[in-house]
């Protein structure tokens, strides 16, 4: 029988001390059942200004998509910030973490921004931008896409306390939904929606979840489409990534950066 080691209970009463309690797992479901259906500006706007904010509190938040290596969005979503504050203070980040990483995807963990003496020290420039703005309480995650050409960005600023660690647990369980959500509503206004393998974002999705275990039935009842459907999205899956079935097609997808 496999016994966990020392490191790994640690590593699981931590996650489990984190993670919040059946109130709160209502509204993720909700988030996630209403972040499926958003094809659209309008409906991410709203994900956010309810569910997101339900689980938690902001006055402002912003996500986009930026190519891998560039210091800019190529494509955004504004939810309340004012346009200079948007500008400088996102600029201000993805440049200064640009400096410190190759990405700013390659921050695995959700970035915490409550102490500005604090983030004034370790990042002039964005400390400087968020004291200038009335920019408090900030709380940034993002998500690589297939092939790591381009990655999502979240933003939440405006929290009415200091970021929870419970808070952060949130932001990295709900962040794959969100870039979904994204992915659909930025499709078609910016290169960052496909991969380099020109899967399109329902092969993405498709993808993933294949990485995941998930059979063709469980698919389909994810994304509410016809196992058939799901079975030619797999074979399309395969041709563009040049592999002969589904098991060769989940390795090739776990040999890439992201996974």
């Amino acid at each position: 029988m496999y016994a966990f080691s020392e490191m790994e209970c640690e590593a699981k009463s931590v996650r489990e001390s984190r993670r919040p309690g059946w109130p709160v797992g209502e509204r993720i479901l909700a988030l996630l059942e209403e972040a499926r259906s958003v094809n659209g500006e309008e409906g991410l706007r709203l994900l956010f200004q309810r569910r997101v904010k339900e689980l938690i509190p902001h006055r402002m938040a912003a996500c986009g998509i930026s190519a891998s290596g560039k210091p800019w969005l190529q494509g955004r979503v504004n939810i309340g910030f004012s346009g200079s504050r948007l500008h400088h203070v996102l600029v201000s980040h993805l440049s200064s973490t640009k400096s410190r990483t190759n990405s700013w995807e390659d921050h695995h963990d959700v970035q915490i921004f409550n102490d500005l003496m604090l983030i004034k020290t370790e990042d002039p420039d964005l400390g400087k931008a968020m004291e200038h703005h009335g920019i408090r309480n900030m709380i940034v995650h993002g998500l690589s896409d297939i092939g790591s050409e381009h990655g999502s960005y979240f933003c939440l600023a405006q929290c009415p306390g200091p970021i929870t660690e419970e808070q952060a647990y949130l932001m990295d369980l709900i962040t794959p939904h969100l870039h979904r959500a994204l992915l659909r509503t930025l499709d078609g206004k910016t290169n960052g929606c496909r991969s380099k393998h020109h899967l399109t974002i329902r092969e993405q999705e498709i993808l993933r979840a294949m990485c995941l275990g998930r059979t063709n039935k469980e698919i389909a009842g994810l994304l509410a489409i016809s196992s058939n459907t799901v079975r030619n999205h797999v074979s399309r899956i395969c041709k563009k990534l040049k592999v002969a079935n589904r098991t060769m097609a989940v390795m090739k997808a776990r040999g890439l950066r992201e996974w």
